[in-house]
C-alpha cells in the first residue's frame, strides 16, 4: 500500500491531515502522522485503517528511520533545523520527500543525488514560500506571453488578524513559532532597487518600514524580507531593476516593534539570569540608563519617541512596563519576551486570522507600461482552522496526491517554480479559496 508518513502535527498541519485523510481513502493509501508530542497527536481521530498516528522522538534516528523506510513519501512539517536530516534518510532509503521551507545550500548539494535515484523533492511548497512562487512565476508568464519585460517586481505577505475582531492594537497573534516571530528579520534585508544592490541591518529594519494599501485589505507596514536579490534569477526577471520581497503587518506596528529590536528585546544570542521576586517591569529597566522617572517614559527618551504616542500604547499594551513576574531560570531576552507575548498574542475562540498577499509588478511593451497588481486576503475560520494552515498546509497536500498519482513526474530538488508543480497546484488552490483578485492599470 502507498503510504505517505507525515513528520509534525503542529498548528499548520490540520488541512494537510484532513485532505490526505480522504485522499488516502479514496485511493487506498496509507497516511502516517507522526509527532513528538501527544497533544498534538490526541486532537486526531483514526477513523480508518487508511489513517494512524505514532509518536515519534525526532532525535531518535533509528526509529526515524524505520518510519521513513516504510513510507512511499514524506512530508516534514518539523522545524526547519530537522529537515536536512529527514532528506539524507529519505534519499538513502530511496524515498520522496516535501516541506515548506526554504531550500538551504545543503539540500541544492543533494540534487545531484536526488535527480540520480529518480526521486522528486518538492522544498518552499507553502505559503511564503510557495504560493508567492507560484502565484508569481503565473503573472511573469502571462506577461511574457504578451511580449512584455517585467521592470520591477515587489511582493508582500503577511500573517495577520482579521480585522474587526477583540481589541488587539498591534492587529497580530501567533499562528506559526512564536519564537521566530519575535526574532523575525534577524539576518537584515537586501534587495535591488533602480538596478542597484541595497542593504538594511537587523537594528534599521522596522523603523525602515514602507506602506502598502490593498483594496481588500486596507493600508499595512512592509518590511523587507531577507534576500530579494536570488529570486531575480529564480523568477526569470533578467531585465527587472527592481527586486523586493516584504513581509506585511498592521499600520503602526513596525515602528513600535522597532522600539524591541533597538533595545535589545529581541536577542537570543545571550542568557539572563531571572532570579525570584523579578518582574517584567525589572527587565524593563535593564535596558535604560537609571532615573527617578518611571521606566516608560525612560524607554521613550531612549528611543526618541513621544510618550504619549502611539508607538508607546502598543508597547505598554504587552504589559513590558508592568510588574508581572519573570519566570525564574536564564533565559534570552527574546525567550522572555515571547513568553510575554503569549499571554497576548495566543488565538482565542473569539479570533480569526488572516492571509494577505500582493505582488505588485510594472512591466513595459512596445514603449508603453503597465502595472498589474495581483491580491489574495484569506479569512481563518477559527483558532484550529486558520488561514495560515491552509495556505502553507494545502499546497503540500495537493503537491502530494499530484505526485503519487504521477502528475508530477519530473525528477531532482523541485521549487514550485517549476512548471510542472506550479501548472498544476495554482488552479488546485482556487478551488479552496486561494483566489487572487487582480488589478492593471497604464502607467
Amino acid at each position: 500500500m502507498t503510504t505517505i508518513l507525515l513528520l509534525g502535527a503542529g498548528r499548520t498541519a490540520i488541512y494537510l491531515i484532513d485532505y490526505l485523510a480522504i485522499a488516502a481513502a479514496a485511493n487506498n493509501w496509507a497516511l502516517r502522522v507522526a509527532d513528538s508530542l501527544p497533544s498534538n497527536l490526541d486532537r486526531l481521530t483514526e477513523t480508518s485503517a487508511h489513517l494512524s498516528k505514532r509518536l515519534l522522538n525526532i532525535e531518535d534516528t533509528e526509529s526515524l528511520s524505520i518510519e521513513i523506510q516504510q513510507a512511499n513519501l514524506v512530508i516534514s512539517l518539523l522545524p526547519a533545523q530537522y529537515h536536512l536530516q529527514v532528506a539524507q534518510i529519505c534519499l538513502a532509503h530511496g524515498r520522496h520527500f516535501m516541506s515548506a521551507s526554504y531550500a538551504s545550500a545543503e539540500f541544492f548539494g543533494l540534487s545531484q543525488q536526488i535527480l540520480a535515484k529518480g526521486l522528486s523533492f518538492i522544498k518552499e511548497m507553502g505559503l511564503d514560500p510557495g504560493i508567492d512562487h507560484m502565484s508569481t512565476m503565473h503573472m511573469v508568464n502571462e506577461i511574457a506571453q504578451k511580449g512584455g519585460q517585467v521592470r520591477s517586481y515587489r511582493s508582500y505577505t503577511g500573517g495577520l488578524m482579521w480585522p474587526g475582531l477583540p481589541h488587539n492594537p498591534w492587529g497580530y497573534k501567533f499562528t506559526w513559532n512564536p519564537f521566530y516571530v519575535v526574532t523575525a528579520g534577524r539576518d537584515g534585508a537586501t534587495w535591488l532597487e533602480g538596478g542597484k544592490t541595497k542593504r538594511l541591518p537587523y537594528h534599521r529594519l522596522f523603523d525602515s518600514a514602507e506602506r502598502l494599501h490593498m483594496e481588500n485589505g486596507g493600508d499595512f507596514d512592509a518590511y523587507l524580507n531577507r534576500d530579494s536579490i536570488t529570486y531575480k534569477e529564480l523568477y526569470g526577471l533578467t531585465q527587472a531593476q527592481t527586486v523586493a520581497r516584504y513581509t506585511l503587518r498592521r499600520k503602526g506596528f513596525c515602528q513600535a516593534w522597532a522600539a524591541f529590536v533597538r533595545l535589545g528585546l529581541t536577542g537570543f544570542q545571550h542568557e539572563l539570569e531571572i532570579g525570584p521576586g523579578m518582574t517584567y517591569q525589572d527587565l524593563a529597566e535593564m535596558f535604560v540608563p537609571n532615573g527617578s522617572s518611571p521606566v516608560a517614559l525612560r524607554w521613550a527618551k531612549a528611543l526618541g519617541m513621544d510618550p504619549q504616542g502611539p508607538q508607546m500604547d502598543l508597547l505598554s499594551w504587552t504589559g513590558i512596563f508592568d510588574p508581572i513576574p519573570l519566570p525564574q531560570g536564564r533565559f534570552s531576552p527574546a525567550k522572555l519576551l515571547e513568553i510575554l507575548l503569549m499571554d497576548k498574542w495566543t488565538l482565542t475562540t473569539l479570533d480569526k486570522d488572516a492571509i494577505y498577499m500582493a505582488h505588485v509588478v510594472e512591466w513595459s511593451c512596445e514603449g508603453r507600461s503597465w502595472e498589474h497588481r495581483s491580491e489574495l486576503a484569506m479569512e481563518g475560520k477559527d483558532p484550529s482552522h486558520t488561514a495560515m494552515a491552509l495556505t502553507v498546509g494545502m499546497p503540500l497536500a495537493l503537491a502530494a496526491e499530484l505526485l503519487l498519482k504521477g502528475q508530477i513526474t519530473q525528477p531532482g530538488l523541485l521549487l514550485p517554480t517549476h512548471p510542472q508543480v506550479y501548472s498544476a497546484v495554482l488552479p488546485a488552490l482556487e478551488q479552496h479559496g486561494v483566489v487572487f483578485k487582480h488589478y492593471h492599470k497604464e502607467l
